[in-house]
């Protein structure tokens, strides 16, 4: 899994042209299971790489409030590849971490964390406790003041830190490996085909999303 340069000549709608391959004439679309896998795994791949970009900007020492929110975000991207998706398949953590207690341990942490804490709040890592500061007996007014006392737990400790790093850095071997297997399938089976099926294959065509589009779910391939 690499990166490639691509620029679109034709404008809007029109194909790509993909940098670095003097031989090429056309870039096509796929389609099937596979291609639909593999172009999942990119997105996958995209999310788990921002979780660990957050991660290495926040080594670098940072303060309130960008500290909790590059720890918030990477968290959050870590785990939308686990969670339910109606527009791509989703990781599962028994399959990238198999046989590693340890791991399975860690991600389950981050998923109460993320789905209790982080993006909604139901567990006692945050809490506020209302009461009321009541004057002595002799005074004008029982009541002083009714106050609120409010926490927030912080979990961004060293062992966190390196267990959310560990765990990223494995779903990315696995996404990658998974990755390049298919590409190597995929390969294969266009490579049986004549050359002129290849060309007579669609262009492979990007559209910009819309504001109409923020409310749609994608295809999935």
């Amino acid at each position: 899994m690499e990166h490639i340069e691509v620029s679109k000549p034709g404008g809007p709608g029109s194909g790509f042209h993909v940098e670095g391959f003097p031989e090429a004439v056309k870039v096509v679309g796929l389609k099937g299971a596979n291609a639909k896998r593999i172009a999942h795994l990119v997105l996958h791949f995209g999310d788990l790489s921002f979780a660990e970009a957050c991660l290495g900007t926040l080594a670098t020492g940072q303060v309130e409030p960008i500290r909790s929110a590059l720890w918030n975000a990477a968290v959050i991207h870590y785990m939308k590849c686990f969670g339910q998706s109606k527009a791509r398949f989703r990781l599962h953590p028994d399959a990238i971490y198999s046989g590693n207690t340890i791991a399975l341990e860690a991600f389950k942490f981050f998923k109460d964390m993320r789905n209790k804490h982080i993006v909604h709040d139901e567990n006692a890592f945050s809490q506020a406790l209302p009461g009321a500061i009541i004057n002595r007996q002799n005074s004008s007014y029982k009541i002083a003041k009714i106050v609120t006392f409010s926490a927030r737990a912080d979990i961004l400790g060293q062992e966190n830190f390196t267990n959310l790093r560990l765990l990223i850095e494995g779903a990315k071997a696995w996404v990658i490996q998974e990755y390049d297997n298919l590409c190597d399938l995929l390969t294969k089976e266009l490579e049986g085909k004549s050359h002129q099926e290849l060309l007579a294959l669609s262009d492979m065509v990007y559209s910009k999303p819309e504001v109409k589009d923020v409310s749609t779910t994608r295809p999935q391939g």
